[in-house]
């Protein structure tokens, strides 16, 4: 007897065989697991150093060609592409699929180790950066503003970041663009010259005036207080004002040398 022969003489029989596999599809689709946003691991670990002024030449010599000569003996390492450029070294390791990404981090951690004292001294330490897709944005949101466009960093941090940082289940926020406040130090080259200062020594003066620490605690009866010793800047004019040198018995201070 064929089939169609069977489905015409037994229609009943035909339903019900038809009705148990819909029930079967309807059981599996509910029982089926599914994400909005699945866990999907990359195959690929980034080691990023910075060497910052070094030119693109002596960042592959001295850092990416040291770097791939340790990564190149980590298991599971499927093909190995390096980014060398100005101030920056990226090493990328693309791993076999089904590699345990966490075990090949820890092996690359302790290849650096390893490296490490081969590696400039005045080189930035190296950072081991893996691949995830959880960490990319979901959502983005352009403002634009006229009037008011030079507040507009703080009115988005403080009106709509802060506000959406509050939801359940947000992550992270990041503000890129807009206009950050910020103290501009414009120096005189022939003033500095004719000092006999440098760009570092103006540099390291300022980072040790504009720095706060600890003076201990101060316990009064029961009470204890913390006792801190602030060196932050608070106005433009303590700026200037920081002395940045010595010059025929005298001070310099940064007005003397630059424009803030």
């Amino acid at each position: 007897m064929k089939l169609s022969e069977f489905a015409v003489h037994r229609p009943v029989t035909t339903l019900m065989i038809f009705a148990g596999i819909l029930l079967l599809g309807i059981i599996s689709l509910i029982r089926l697991p599914f994400e909005l946003m699945p866990d999907i691991s990359t195959p690929a670990v980034s080691v990023v150093t910075p060497y910052s002024g070094a030119a693109a030449v002596d960042v592959e010599k001295r850092i990416t060609e040291v770097v791939e000569s340790a990564m190149s003996t980590v298991s599971n390492v499927k093909e190995l592409k390096s980014i060398s450029k100005e101030g920056l070294s990226v090493v990328t390791l693309m791993m076999n699929f089904g590699a345990n990404i966490d075990e090949a981090s820890n092996d690359i951690r302790d290849k650096l180790d390893w490296v490490k004292p081969y590696l400039p001294d005045d080189a930035g330490t190296p950072t081991i950066f893996k691949f995830d897709l959880s960490d990319y944005p979901i959502f983005f949101l352009g403002v634009s503003a006229t009037e008011s466009y030079f507040d507009l960093h703080q009115i988005i941090e403080k009106r709509v970041v802060d506000p959406l940082k509050r939801i359940q289940g947000v992550g992270a926020i990041n503000i890129f663009g807009g206009l950050e406040r910020q103290i501009n130090v414009r120096v005189d080259r022939n003033r500095l010259a004719g000092y006999s200062l440098s760009i570092e020594a103006i540099d390291m003066a300022l980072k040790a005036a504009n720095f706060g620490e600890p003076a201990g605690n101060l316990r009064v009866g029961r009470l204890d207080y913390m006792v801190r010793v602030p060196g932050d800047f608070v106005s433009i004019d303590e700026v200037s004002s920081v002395v940045v040198g010595r010059h025929v018995g005298g001070s310099i201070r940064l007005s003397d040398v630059a424009t803030v």
